[in-house]
């Protein structure tokens, strides 16, 4: 940031990478959206927040993505957190052991890559087995080999589940791209309306809830009404089609972002 303060640029953008305000008075704008910053945001900022017409990302479909799955006959219900551990907030973790609890027989399946470490799978496992929850009914997967084979943990996942505070980005996308679906709580900041964000853009605003308890009823509606492949292949084939797939709608946007804040820029210049 302390390159910023110099001011090498007569304009200075935010966007993407950091989910907050840089705090610079020489940082100009922040560029995001309607449903990530709505008019009565209560998210403050030094830049001025600059709404694009549409989700303020993207996302590529990888290629060689794995065939979808169809869930193997009398397998138990299994929910899925596919984030880093630092996203996993007490509140979140707690709502882990109520939704297990509700859903008798189910799984949760846990993906972070700091579970390579060993010692920390143990701690993780003594806490959940703190809060009520059988350590048999959990697993904790670590770094995968390669790109391919972390985007076919989500066929092992009935249902994925957003962190909150701080919401999935990539994850989420990556879940829908499986044809997963993904349960969302939304906040008042970008870092909690991530998901509402990319879910909306994806064309599953329902998936979306505003406080733990509609989160624990929908993620339990969705678990035991079961995604059927052909589900999950319409899940995918709307991600395909949606919004947030489409890169080149983004680059268009951003173009005419820009070109609007040199305009306003050239307006406040001496003739």
């Amino acid at each position: 940031t302390s390159l910023f303060v110099f001011k090498p640029a007569p304009i200075q953008t935010l966007y993407l990478g950091y989910p907050g305000s840089s705090g610079l008075a020489e940082m100009d704008y922040w560029i995001t959206d309607h449903l990530i910053h709505p008019a009565d945001t209560s998210e403050p900022s030094v830049e001025t927040k600059y709404r694009l017409n549409r989700c303020w990302t993207t996302y590529q479909l990888p290629e060689n993505l794995p065939t979808l799955a169809a869930k193997p006959e009398g397998t138990p219900t299994t929910f899925g957190v596919v984030n880093h551990i630092g996203k996993h907030s007490s509140s979140f973790i707690s709502l882990w052991a109520q939704l297990l609890n509700t859903n008798p027989g189910s799984r949760l399946l846990i993906k972070s890559v700091e579970f390579k470490n060993g010692d920390l799978r143990i701690k993780v496992l003594n806490h959940l087995e703190a809060l009520g929850i059988d350590r048999q009914r959990l697993t904790l997967l670590g770094q995968t080999r390669n790109h391919r084979e972390h985007m076919s943990v989500y066929n092992r996942i009935d249902v994925c589940l957003d962190p909150f505070p701080y919401n999935g980005g990539t994850s989420t996308a990556d879940a829908l791209a499986m044809g997963v679906p993904v349960v969302s709580l939304t906040g008042d900041a970008l870092k909690s309306r991530m998901g509402v964000a990319i879910l909306t853009a994806s064309g599953f605003p329902h998936w979306v809830t505003d406080n733990q308890e509609a989160y624990v009823e929908l993620a339990t509606a969705l678990a035991q009404k079961g995604v059927s492949l052909e589900e999950k292949q319409a899940i995918q084939k709307t991600f395909i089609a949606s919004e947030i797939s489409d890169g080149p709608g983004l680059v268009k946007e951003l173009e005419r972002a820009y070109s609007n804040m040199w305009a306003n820029y050239c307006d406040t210049q001496p003739t």
